[in-house]
């Protein structure tokens, strides 16, 4: 009995105070270890642009130049254009 009651204790102690205090000691060991990774500011993403329309064939335009007035420059993307047009007639 007298086992099973510190075993509670001790655990409810390290619950509380020696998680802190491990995470506190081992924590500047952890920082110092880790590798920091910097950004390579000569790589540009590269973004897929899809526009799907249905039966839209006069804002194709539109869209167009709505995407190419996003300020591309300013993240420094390249864009990749692919365009899904699905038209149908009367009638049909």
């Amino acid at each position: 009995m007298y086992f099973l009651f510190f075993t509670s204790g001790t655990l409810l102690v390290y619950t509380y105070v020696g998680y802190f205090l491990t995470v506190l000691l081992l924590g500047p060991v952890v920082r110092r270890l880790r590798r920091h990774h910097l950004a390579d500011e000569k790589h540009t993403p590269f973004v897929s642009m899809i526009i799907s329309l249905h039966n839209e064939e006069k804002l194709i335009t539109q869209r167009i130049e709505n995407f190419e007035a996003l300020d591309s420059r300013r993240i420094g993307a390249s864009y990749c254009w692919v365009m899904i047009v699905q038209t149908t007639t009367p009638g049909n």
